[in-house]
């Protein structure tokens, strides 16, 4: 009995190193192909807030560049070459200047490819009206929060090689953070 078992494991060992020996590893797709000159695209952007919503007047409000705002493209590799059957994205990112503005270059094919836009949310202070006065005086505090912005209409882009996209401006969403800790990260647009 024994014996038997150590010919099975034997006989396992053997049937399971002659198939790991038969996989061919995965190659990674070389990226430099498909931004060689030539193959590529360029998305421009830019991120606004209204960092103070205590003007009432709609018409008064003035909207500020957010800094540093990381924005990220990422398209499949299947879009890039669907005869391939690579599985995976090819990504790339950028940060917002002083000015809220961004600049992508992405490859992209003749026949165009598919480009899905993140943005990641940020922490940030937006100055809102808390209370009154009795002499109906606004009282304003700035509020700690996390800014998200929303690309709704250009979240999956399509662009072909050569093309330049500009984006309209994306306005910042603000959500008050309650308590410090909640989390600020990573979103997709959808």
């Amino acid at each position: 009995m024994k014996k038997c078992f150590l010919n099975m494991l034997a006989l396992g060992a053997i049937m399971v190193s002659a198939s790991c020996a038969k996989e061919d590893p995965a190659k990674a797709l070389d990226d430099s192909a498909y931004t060689a000159e030539g193959k590529s695209a360029t998305i421009e952007g830019k991120l606004l807030v209204n960092n103070d919503i205590s003007i009432l007047a709609p018409l008064q409000q003035k909207y500020a560049a957010i800094q540093g705002v990381t924005v990220i493209a990422t398209i499949s590799y299947s879009s890039l070459n669907p005869s391939s059957g690579g599985s995976g994205s090819y990504s790339t990112s950028t940060t917002t200047s002083s000015s809220g503005e961004f600049t992508l270059k992405v490859p992209a094919t003749a026949n165009g490819v598919s480009v899905t836009l993140t943005v990641n949310h940020t922490q940030g202070k937006q100055k809102r009206i808390i209370d009154y006065t009795s002499a109906n005086v606004p009282i304003t505090s700035e509020i700690n929060g996390k800014w998200s912005f929303s690309i709704n209409d250009y979240s999956l882009l399509s662009v072909k090689s050569g093309q330049t996209i500009i984006l309209e401006s994306a306005i910042g969403n603000f959500t008050p953070i309650e308590s410090a800790g909640d989390p600020v990260g990573n979103y997709s647009i959808l």
